[in-house]
């Protein structure tokens, strides 16, 4: 439960650092606050559903081959976003079990 924990705390940090230095016009704020939150959902999502955890690693690829890629305004905002990305990608990688999933009673099933 921890990396998941982790893996969201980690991006509401992409989502605050947006703000910490400039960007570029085609790297705009609103890209990376659309990454931030594509981030944050599936970290969300990860605490009901373990195996969504594998959407926060592709997503952290994508943001990985996107940081070498796209031009940036400031080189600390490549590393930053590469780093992010493999911190993701790691996080994944560490197994947890759901801690929010909800129980039906078998008497409370409907049948069909």
């Amino acid at each position: 439960m921890a990396a998941r924990v982790v893996s969201l705390v980690l991006s509401f940090w992409l989502m605050v650092s947006v703000f910490f230095w400039p960007h570029l016009p085609q790297e705009s704020m609103v890209v990376g606050l659309y990454w931030a939150w594509l981030f944050t959902v599936i970290s969300a999502a990860s605490f009901v559903e373990p195996r969504v955890r594998y959407g926060g690693a592709v997503l952290g690829v994508v943001l990985c081959v996107y940081a070498l890629v796209a031009t940036h305004a400031v080189r600390f905002t490549r590393w930053h976003d590469f780093a992010i990305g493999v911190l993701f990608v790691l996080l994944a990688a560490v197994p947890s079990r759901p801690i929010l999933r909800h129980q039906v009673h078998p008497e409370r099933r409907i049948s069909t």
